[in-house]
């Protein structure tokens, strides 16, 4: 209450509004911190002071600090940049600091170290000596071999396809029947179990039909018929027998992009992409039909002969044009289009 009648104003009755008050206000800092300011008395601002000091706060990579004068708002982001190299070591990249997929990645002799991962596999040597990792490059230490034979009595050795398991007590105990399931090296064979084998194909979509196979000796793929290469007439039927192919064989139904809309077989690779060649999925495939178009071309004198023509242009003739020229004795020999002379 005191403090209110201190700040009544102590000019005698008048018409009008009162004038701004001249009391000193509240104390705050600037926008960075470092300098406190003196508000007036009812003073009221969606922005605090800012001094002529740098800002200094730390930015978002962590590991630098703001340069700017001292502002309102959120600092820039990290301009600096450093030359890093990836978790396999095949990549060296010139990335700006806090870059999305730049973490920390400690060693011994380099505690600050940051990395990150390209898109190459791997390929450093597993613990076992003899196989390389075959993840995409990661950080922390690889996965153990997958074939690595088992070791301790609990566990477990699953046959190439993954659909049966035995652990080392039920093989070491399974005399004769699962003489097959012993190995000793991750180089030996991996055990089968006779099934439909069902691992993933090039394309992600279909699966290898084989029996169950270890994937070093035979890679996934299909069963074919194929006839025997011998071209006689009298060869019989017994003489076809399934082979294996590599990859995806599949195809898929697709329909043609003119008027026709003829169905085509299609690889099924060339839509679904090829894992083992590093191709991704097709977004835009142009799939063609082996017929040839009959329609008049915008000259109305030729005709189109492009195979699966889409007709979604003009039609326009690319022809020269080889028409008459005014003398009457010679004809047009310049590159001038057919289409664009007949509409002169």
């Amino acid at each position: 209450m005191l403090l209110m009648l201190l700040l009544l104003s102590s000019q005698p009755c008048h018409p009008g509004y009162h004038p701004k008050c001249t009391q000193p206000g509240p104390l705050v800092h600037c926008a960075c911190g470092a300098t406190e300011h003196r508000l007036k008395c009812g003073e009221e601002s969606n922005e605090l002071p800012t001094c002529s000091g740098v800002c200094g706060k730390q930015l978002a990579c962590g590991s630098h600090a703001c340069e700017r004068q001292c502002h309102n708002g959120p600092c820039d982001p990290c301009s600096h940049k450093q030359q890093l190299k990836c978790f396999c070591g095949h990549t060296e990249e010139l990335r700006p600091c806090g870059a999305t997929g730049t973490v920390a990645a400690p060693t011994d002799s380099d505690p600050e170290r940051l990395s990150f991962a390209c898109a190459s596999v791997c390929d450093k040597q597993l613990d076992c000596g003899r196989h390389q990792c075959k993840q995409r490059c990661h950080a922390g230490p690889c996965e153990p071999c997958v074939r690595r034979p088992p070791t301790e009595a609990d566990e477990t050795q699953s046959c190439a396809c993954g659909k049966q398991s035995h652990s080392r007590a039920e093989i070491d105990a399974g005399g004769p029947k699962l003489a097959g399931w012993r190995r000793g090296a991750c180089t030996d064979r991996l055990p089968t179990c006779g099934a439909k084998c069902g691992r993933l194909l090039n394309c992600s979509f279909h699966t290898c039909s084989l029996p169950c196979h270890d994937p070093s000796e035979q890679p996934c793929g299909t069963l074919v018929s194929s006839s025997s290469s011998s071209s006689s007439s009298s060869s019989s039927s017994s003489s076809r027998a399934p082979v294996a192919t590599v990859g995806c064989t599949e195809v898929v139904k697709r329909q043609c992009r003119c008027p026709a809309q003829n169905i085509v077989d299609v690889p099924c690779t060339q839509i679904r992409g090829d894992t083992a060649k590093g191709i991704p999925p097709a977004t835009q495939l142009a799939v063609l039909c082996d017929t040839k178009c009959r329609a008049k071309l915008a000259c109305k004198k030729h005709s189109c002969q492009a195979v699966c023509c889409p007709r979604i242009e003009s039609h326009i003739c690319t022809k020269v044009c080889g028409k008459p020229l005014d003398c009457g004795k010679h004809k047009s020999v310049d590159d001038t289009l057919c289409s664009f002379a007949m509409r002169h």
